[in-house]
């Protein structure tokens, strides 16, 4: 058990580390084909971890507009929902890396990654 858990950490962690180098230099990458594919890659690595962060993400979206009762309610709803949308949205992208769809390279949910530059993204 204890040796499955230790498994399970270090992959989470080689798995964030790809994804931040993935995407770290960005503005290189974007200007040939194998960098746009490597850069849907990191996307999807991204995404699929962070897809959890949705939630206080779209609750904390949800407060500053409407308040903490619409945030306790809708933003949990929708923050569930967009959630569920950026993960499979990330398994998507994973499974098709190569492959250039859509059209491309393009990140299929906006926005791109959870957060930029360490704040939430609208």
């Amino acid at each position: 058990m204890r040796m499955a858990s230790r498994k399970i950490g270090w992959l989470v962690a080689v798995l964030g580390f790809a994804c931040m180098a993935s995407t770290v230099r960005a503005e290189d990458t974007v200007s040939s084909s194998a960098g746009l594919m490597r850069r849907k890659l990191g996307r999807g690595l991204a995404n699929v971890l962070t897809c959890p962060l949705e939630l206080p993400r779209t609750a904390s979206i949800i407060a500053s507009k409407d308040g903490y009762w619409s945030a306790g309610t809708v933003g949990l709803v929708e923050g569930v929902w967009a959630g569920l949308r950026r993960g499979a949205v990330g398994v998507f992208e994973i499974l098709t890396w190569p492959v250039e769809v859509p059209k491309g390279y393009a990140p299929i949910v906006q926005p791109e990654f959870v957060f930029a530059n360490g704040n939430w993204v609208l």
